[in-house]
């Protein structure tokens, strides 16, 4: 992760957070019955799909809104306020002076997107929630980003589409729910999709394995390392 925010080729760095409310549909703690249990699943009907079920997994309670668990790394945080000043200040993040700020790569920008915010209605990609019944910021974003001019000031004018975003590279947790439902997303809205093995960590071996087959199934690139990203990243697909 690490090489790839210091890599200048890469303009965006996009961090996505879980975002959960307390009693969130997706903690067992929650769950009507009182006696679920984490890591089983059951069928939900949504205000916005009252027609159509949605299948939850339920989870030990986790990342709830302005409590540490939801924090983002503290190192990782810092080196993203570096890039970017402010770019956390909706998830609490209270970076160090500027002063006491090692400043990031020039020419790149980070944006925060939250997700899993909605207390009935999980949220695993970062472009939307389960079921589709709605979407973050991050579809608009990607569509309609363009490249910063060296002052940080301008967009680019850039006339052969080099300004804009067609390639994402992604890496992050857990390989088999949030990273997969990402890779599938992104696919979806056209973008070509890069994902790092080494940068990403799973569930369970069998949903793992079946991630990788899925992203595979719908023409994600997978690479080993964040180097082999970036190169892969630089090449023209034929």
């Amino acid at each position: 992760m690490e090489a790839l925010l210091e890599d200048e080729s890469i303009s965006l760095v996009v961090a996505s957070q879980d975002w959960h409310p307390a009693n969130h549909v997706s903690f067992a703690s929650a769950h009507p019955s009182g006696t679920a249990k984490p890591f089983t699943s059951f069928d939900y009907y949504h205000p916005l799909q009252p027609d159509q079920p949605i299948k939850q997994e339920l989870w030990p309670d986790h990342c709830v809104q302005g409590t540490r668990g939801a924090e983002i790394e503290p190192e990782l945080a810092e080196k993203l306020e570096a890039i970017t000043p402010g770019c956390l200040r909706a998830a609490g993040f209270a970076p160090k002076t500027t002063d006491e700020v090692a400043r990031g790569p020039t020419g790149k920008e980070v944006i925060l997107v939250q997700k899993g915010d909605d207390l009935a209605a999980d949220g695993y990609s970062a472009f939307s929630l389960n079921g589709n019944i709605g979407f973050t910021n991050l579809p608009r974003t990607l569509l309609t980003w363009r490249r910063k001019s060296s002052s940080h000031s301008e967009p680019s004018a850039a006339t052969d589409g080099s300004d804009i975003i067609d390639t994402l590279i992604l890496c992050g947790l857990a390989t088999d729910y949030c990273c997969l439902r990402t890779a599938l997303d992104a696919r979806r809205f056209g973008f070509r999709t890069i994902v790092v093995e080494d940068g990403m960590r799973g569930v369970a071996p069998d949903t793992v394995s079946s991630a990788w087959e899925d992203m595979k199934r719908w023409g994600c690139e997978r690479v080993k390392t964040a180097d082999e990203a970036i190169r892969l990243a630089q090449t023209r697909q034929t």
